[in-house]
Order: structure tokens, then sequence, then C-alpha cells
């Protein structure tokens, strides 16, 4: 398992331990910016499209760090 430490724009934490996260394109998305998914260790994904996100190893190892704003729009 991993960890994730979620940031929101409001300065609220979330720190959970999660199966997987998995970053996306603004074309997938209804906000049109990149966004990202974590799933739970039910297999649930759950959306996150502001904040900063950084992903944990078993040894506290930072593996991945995301910044994702809706405000970010993707202009094609």
């Amino acid at each position: 398992m991993l960890t994730m430490r979620w940031i929101e724009l409001s300065g609220e934490e979330l720190v959970t331990e999660v199966r997987a996260v998995k970053r996306l394109p603004a074309k997938d998305s209804i906000t049109n910016s990149d966004y990202i998914i974590w799933f739970r260790a039910d297999g649930e994904g759950v959306e996150i499209h502001d904040g900063k996100i950084f992903v944990m190893n078993e040894n506290g190892k930072t593996i991945a760090s995301y910044v994702v704003n809706s405000d970010w729009k993707i202009i094609k």
C-alpha cells in the first residue's frame, strides 16, 4: 500500500492509505484541466481537481508529487 497526503487549496489536509494514484489529462476531465484519481483499498476511485498531492511508499519516501488546479484550463 501507499500513503497519500492531499493538501487542499483551503489548507485542509488528508493523509490516507491508498491502493494506487493515477494522473489523467485534461481531455478526460469535466473541468478541462489535469486531475488525479486515487484508489481506496476497496478499489473505489476518488477524483482530485485542486490541491497538492504527495505519494509515499511503505518506507515513507515520497515517490510522486502533483499539483492540480481546475483553474488551469488546457486551451486547444
